[in-house]
């Protein structure tokens, strides 16, 4: 379990760098194409619920060096669903709220929505396009 901390930790740099970081130096430097999707809130949410399970997990687990116990060997499979489905709930909710900030932050530095690029793979989320637009005094 301790490389899914690793993981955790990887989502977590991933998270900050290239969802965070990126949208900010984006928006710092004013260049001309920003991409905005759910799936930026959805990978913060993601980093969020791993820490939530691994470490527990660890703390679970920290005298048991042959067999660990799962979570879900320690709850019943009904409140185990219900965390799960609530976990999966909370995720989306955090993408869709990550996203709105998103919006309103570009529109109050001078972005305008452009366009939106399809994405139809799998779970994947739509793209909506924010291009600089110049202020003209």
């Amino acid at each position: 379990m301790i490389i899914g901390l690793f993981v955790a930790f990887f989502f977590a740099y991933a998270s900050y760098n290239y969802v965070y970081m990126d949208f900010i130096n984006g928006t710092r430097e004013q260049v001309d194409e920003i991409r905005v999707s759910y799936g930026d809130g959805v990978l913060i949410g993601v980093t969020f619920f791993l820490f939530t399970y691994i470490v527990p997990f660890l703390y679970l687990n920290r005298h048991r060096k042959r067999q660990p116990l799962e979570l879900w060997e320690v709850y019943s499979a009904k409140s185990m669903s219900i965390a799960t489905m609530g976990a999966l709930g909370l995720t989306l909710l955090i993408g869709f709220v990550y996203k709105k900030i998103e919006v309103k932050h570009l529109s109050s530095v001078g972005y305008e929505y452009s366009h939106t690029k399809e994405n139809h793979r799998a779970f994947g989320f739509d793209t909506d396009i924010y291009i600089y637009a110049e202020k003209k005094l």
